[in-house]
């Protein structure tokens, strides 16, 4: 048998659909209603499951049997290969079906913890393989090439936070969440946060009546003490720089400090 029939042989038995135990680290808002979910296998590959051409959405969050997907739960679903046209950095996208998810439980702190630090890298140059690009004139930018790096997901933990970002842009007719922080690198870096849970804090506090400013102020202070990790992946690239994939956050978690003794 040809050596390259063999290989492709290969490749399909292992991306045969098989139902598979994840970790949920990821979940973050897209366009709309859609949402984009991340995550890691019992044999520690990082994966995120996509769902048709358009999903999942919130929806699909919460049609699981058990309870909603929602970060450190563990769910048993059926993972396929790569779909069509998937190119990196995205080397985790995998297909899944619209139904037949089950969330087992949710990790505890300390397994949160755990996993976190598990899949910790360095700093964020650290994390995708490909060397990070800025945007000129000092904006707070940061992208990689399409087509480049080995991964589009990671974590760091953050050495400081310096500010939270949390503004309307009246002509855009929509938010901004952002987050200005230092790695452990010493490097600073700004982000959009597109954590589903850190965006719907941000909102509460504002709709119970705090002005955005102050509402930014809150979330800065109390992530300020605490331990933070941070999950940063990159963006697909878009119409207007389809060869860039922005980094953003895709999931903000503070831990207690443990105290002496």
């Amino acid at each position: 048998m040809p050596e390259n029939w063999l290989s492709r042989l290969k490749q399909v038995w292992k991306d045969r659909p098989r139902r598979r135990t994840m970790v949920v680290t990821d979940v973050t808002r897209m366009e709309g209603s859609r949402v984009c979910v991340g995550g890691y296998l019992e044999d520690g590959r990082a994966v995120r499951p996509l769902v048709g051409r358009t999903g999942p959405d919130e929806a699909w969050l919460h049609q699981a049997t058990g309870a909603p997907v929602s970060p450190f739960a563990v769910v048993d679903l059926r993972l396929s290969g790569r779909p069509r046209g998937s190119t990196a950095p995205h080397t985790e996208d995998r297909l899944t079906p619209q139904r037949g998810r089950l969330v087992q439980r949710v990790l505890t702190a300390q397994e949160q913890i755990a996993l976190l630090e598990r899949t910790c890298s360095p700093a964020v140059r650290d994390i995708f393989g490909a060397e990070i690009q800025a945007e000129p004139a000092g904006a707070w930018g940061r992208y990689v090439r399409s087509g480049q790096g080995v991964r589009s997901l990671g974590t760091v933990k953050a050495s400081e936070i310096e500010e939270v970002i949390f503004r309307r842009f009246a002509d855009r007719g929509r938010w901004e969440y952002r987050l200005r922080f230092r790695d452990a690198a010493g490097e600073v870096y700004q982000l959009a946060v597109v954590d589903l849970a850190f965006r719907r804090q941000l909102d509460a506090l504002r709709d119970s009546g705090l002005a955005p400013h102050d509402a930014a102020a809150a979330m800065r202070d109390g992530l300020r003490g605490q331990r933070v990790f941070l999950r940063v992946g990159l963006a697909r690239g878009w119409d207007k720089h389809p060869d860039r994939c922005y980094l953003q956050l895709t999931g903000v978690y503070g831990f207690a400090e443990a105290g002496p003794g």
